[in-house]
């Protein structure tokens, strides 16, 4: 087998099947794999962190998150029907994700705010809904529901 380095000086050290691999290259790839390892295993400590500090930084659901979870209720909450399970999951993850005071006047807030730009939403279906997924609220959602007034 030749010597196909381009450099003439380096000479093969190391037979790998049909190709030689150089003294150099063969501590560039010791060298990579080591950074790839460790690179690696940070990444795992790093996201293992976030996830335990993210647990107990913020609880809070969002506003985008509520209207992700309570968008499949709007067609129940227009035509009634069968509430759709996809909506009861979502009533219960709110419910779940809202603990605090704060949580459920922002949560109500974002309720009534998006459900003021659906026209046809009948309150009395939407009233209905945590009773039906079988949960809770600690507040019902009318036209004249006052949010910041929840306690």
């Amino acid at each position: 087998m030749l010597n196909v380095h381009p450099d003439p000086e380096v000479k093969p050290s190391k037979k790998l099947g049909p190709l030689f691999v150089c003294e150099r290259e063969r501590l560039n790839i010791i060298t990579m794999a080591k950074l790839a390892v460790s690179t690696k295993s940070f990444t795992t400590v790093l996201l293992a962190c976030m996830l335990v500090f993210s647990a107990h930084v913020d609880a809070s659901i969002t506003c985008a998150e509520v209207t992700t979870l309570l968008t499949p209720c709007i067609s129940y909450a227009i035509f009634g029907g069968t509430v759709p399970q996809a909506c009861c999951e979502g009533v219960k993850a709110v419910h779940a994700g809202s603990t605090t005071v704060e949580d459920h006047r922002a949560t109500c807030s974002c309720i009534m705010d998006g459900i003021s730009r659906i026209p046809g939403i009948n309150y009395d279906l939407v009233g209905t809904l945590p009773e039906t997924c079988g949960t809770t609220c600690t507040y019902k959602i009318t036209p004249t529901t006052d949010c910041s007034k929840l306690d």
